[in-house]
C-alpha cells in the first residue's frame, strides 16, 4: 500500500498529484469531491491520516489514484483540454 503523506490533510492527499500537473484549483476541488465521495468519505477532507481508520487511509490513496489516473487518461485521450 502507498503511504500517506502525514504531514498532508485528505484534500491535499488526495489532490497532490493534480497540483504537480499544474491542474487548476476549480478543477482540483471539483475532482478531489468527486473522488472522495466515489469512495465513501465526503466531508473528510481536512482530516489527518492519523485520524482515519487503516481502510479509510486505502480508501484515501484508492481516491489519490483514481484522480491521477482519470486525468492522465483525458489528457492522453484529448478529451480534456490543457
Amino acid at each position: 500500500m502507498v503511504q500517506l503523506w502525514p504531514h498532508m490533510n485528505v484534500f491535499h492527499n488526495v489532490a497532490s498529484g493534480l497540483k504537480l500537473r499544474r491542474v487548476s484549483k476549480t478543477d482540483i476541488a471539483r475532482k478531489v469531491g468527486q473522488a472522495l465521495e466515489f469512495v465513501g468519505l465526503p466531508g473528510m477532507e481536512k482530516r489527518s491520516p492519523a485520524q482515519l481508520s487503516a481502510g479509510q487511509q486505502q480508501r484515501v490513496t484508492l481516491a489519490r489514484a483514481l484522480v491521477d489516473g482519470i486525468h492522465a487518461s483525458r489528457k492522453v485521450s484529448g478529451t480534456e483540454a490543457a
